[in-house]
């Protein structure tokens, strides 16, 4: 069954890599954009309230910790800054909707470890999945015809599309920014 929005889980793969470090790799580069998102979700608060390029703002701003309050801030401030421009609180909405999704992979991407996955007596390769007492990310642990590695199970390969989301994801964001925000004397973007 495939996946149809881009921060759906994929679909678990019978065969894992053949190499643990390469998912090793892969989740090294998805956190780091993941936080490179975050960072730009930050500049998008500041461009809506006004203050782009805050200090002050984006310090008290990363004092939340997780992803929903920062979304929650993020919408309810573009409904006000953006009231007579319902495209741009539309797409920040949509924004959103995306980054408190993808969040979710991120968490099992940043809470997964990797294993080989041996069936049957035949080993079938490495994957990054939930270990047995993350209650909330194993729900099939206690089924019958369950997937001995959990809710989840991926490899470096699916890492990488979830690494290209939060990437695409980020590119959006900032082309957003780009466009709004106000230009100094010289005629380029103000920090």
């Amino acid at each position: 069954m495939a996946h149809k929005n881009s921060w759906d889980r994929v679909e678990s793969l019978d065969v894992g890599d053949a190499s643990a470090q390469t998912i090793y790799l892969n989740v090294g580069i998805a956190l780091s954009w993941f936080e490179v998102l975050q960072v730009r979700m930050t500049w998008l608060f500041q461009l809506i309230v006004e203050a782009p390029g805050s200090l002050a703002l984006g310090r008290a701003f990363g004092t939340l910790e997780s992803v929903p309050p920062r979304a929650a801030m993020i919408r309810e401030a573009a409904k006000i800054s953006f009231m007579n421009d319902p495209a741009s609180r539309d797409k920040v909405v949509e924004f959103m909707t995306q980054f408190e999704a993808l969040s979710h992979r991120r968490n099992e991407i940043a809470h997964g470890y990797v294993s080989q996955l041996t069936h049957n007596g035949q080993e079938k390769g490495n994957f990054l999945h939930p270990g047995s007492h993350m209650t909330k990310r194993n729900t099939t642990f206690l089924q019958v015809d369950r997937d001995p590695l959990g809710d989840y199970r991926y490899t470096a390969a699916q890492i990488g599309y979830y690494t290209q989301e939060f990437r695409r994801l980020g590119g959006e964001v900032q082309d957003f920014i780009d466009a709004r925000r106000p230009k100094n004397v010289s005629g380029s973007h103000s920090p």
